[in-house]
């Protein structure tokens, strides 16, 4: 199976959990020491955008992984990350970054996987 179907289902299935958060759920904690459900989710637009930077050759500037801003809607935020995300992996531009060896830090034919463990 190829593991961008994968992260499109985990994409998907966070995104229903969003949807179902309140605002005033967002200054709750998480199991995560220091954090809010506010700070995660703001965690997970940064890293789905820096993704998306380092897919299309933005590897120089550390700034474009703590760019997400959750704005006044968390989940379109998050929708909105996933989307430029899933399009920065398409098979289009994978085999250009590819075959270019313009992918930065990722060496051409790799894959980078992020996961995060709360255990």
């Amino acid at each position: 199976m190829d593991i961008r179907e994968l992260d499109r289902r985990a994409v998907a299935t966070l995104g229903a959990v969003i949807a179902q958060i309140g605002p005033d759920q967002l200054r709750l904690p998480t199991p995560c020491a220091d954090w809010t459900l506010h700070g995660l989710l703001r965690h997970q637009v940064s890293e789905n955008l820096g993704f998306a930077a380092a897919a299309a050759g933005v590897t120089g500037d550390i700034r474009a992984w703590d760019q997400g801003n959750l704005g006044g809607d968390p989940h379109q935020a998050y929708l909105d990350s996933a989307d430029a995300m899933a399009k920065a992996f398409t098979e289009d531009v994978w085999t250009i970054h590819s075959r270019s060896g313009s992918s930065g830090s990722f060496p051409a034919g790799s894959r980078s996987v992020c996961m995060c463990s709360t255990a």
